[in-house]
């Protein structure tokens, strides 16, 4: 990764950090089953599995939150975009899906941090935003042959939680739950 991409980066951290959140949208991949009829939500995975989220700011700003590939691992990857590149709601067929995120709350980013400090390799944003905790990560669900699934760390979606209490109980690498829990 170069150094355009670094300043890039760096601009895009520093757009978030005391910004006005107006509206949010995403591009979501469901957590698992058929390609031709995905699964975006279920009660125990409390997330929302992204490629792109996306952040409408008061000053007319817009930002896009994904994952690129740092060597091994993936890493997160703010990057601000020109309002023409903004998302818009497709029907979703299978797999993916890009719909409004009513669901993420708007207000001023009032805190801000990341880890590791490192802005080469950012695997956690924690904000908050009108007095609610969000936490981006990099990881993925993956499901077994056996329906098993797992969230694992460091993969190339942004997993989008709302709800602190839901990051600190998430089990990375592990199974989560075997087919007849469903």
């Amino acid at each position: 990764m170069g150094m355009d991409w670094h300043l890039e980066l760096k601009t895009a951290l520093k757009a978030l950090a005391g910004a006005v959140v107006t509206d949010a949208w995403v591009n979501e991949m469901a957590l698992y089953g058929p390609e031709d009829a995905g699964h975006f939500t279920d009660p125990s995975l409390n997330f929302v599995q992204a490629n792109v989220l996306e952040l409408r700011t008061l000053d007319g700003g817009t930002i896009h939150i994904s994952c690129v590939q740092d060597n091994d691992t993936w890493a997160i990857w703010p990057h601000v975009v020109s309002t023409d590149k903004q998302l818009s709601s497709d029907v979703g067929e299978g797999t993916f899906r890009t719909r409004p995120m009513p669901e993420f709350p708007r207000g001023s980013v009032s805190c801000f941090q990341m880890a590791p400090d490192d802005v080469s390799s950012i695997q956690e944003i924690r904000m908050t935003i009108d007095k609610r905790e969000v936490i981006l990560r990099a990881g993925e669900v993956y499901e077994k042959t056996d329906g098993t699934l797992s969230v694992c760390d460091r993969d190339e979606s942004v997993l989008v939680l709302l709800d602190g209490e839901a990051y600190s109980q998430l089990k990375f690498n592990e199974p989560i739950y075997s087919p007849l829990d469903r």
